[in-house]
């Protein structure tokens, strides 16, 4: 093969392959993004208007729970416009939405219990 001009700078004539350039820096990777199969829980209403128990969902850790809110909302419609008053519970611990699914198997949906 005949090669016409110069080879592009970042170029190993000897491998023909990319190198990485010595004048920028090096950047920390990003995690990758890991979707991990969680089992959804509903009780009282929520069953009803879920119109199942439970489903799973791949979702990634990094999911904030008010994201998450907005992706069952998108899944379930019936259930949206009661989930900003259900609790969230992961793995058996009510959380914040501003807290991060992280590992957690399973997230319950409970919705507001009154009592005399």
């Amino acid at each position: 093969m005949t090669q016409i001009g110069p080879k592009p700078s970042g170029y190993r004539s000897d491998l023909d392959t990319p190198q990485p350039d010595p004048h920028q820096p090096d950047l920390p990777s990003s995690p990758k993004t890991v979707k991990i199969p969680r089992e959804v829980l509903f009780f009282a209403i929520a069953w009803d208007l879920a119109k199942t128990r439970s489903l799973t969902l791949s979702l990634d850790g990094n999911l904030t729970m008010g994201q998450f809110r907005e992706i069952l909302q998108s899944v379930l419609p019936d259930l949206g416009p009661h989930l900003p008053s259900c609790a969230l519970a992961l793995d058996g611990v009510v959380v914040k939405d501003t807290d991060l699914l992280g590992t957690a198997k399973a997230i319950a949906v409970l919705p507001p219990v009154s009592g005399g």
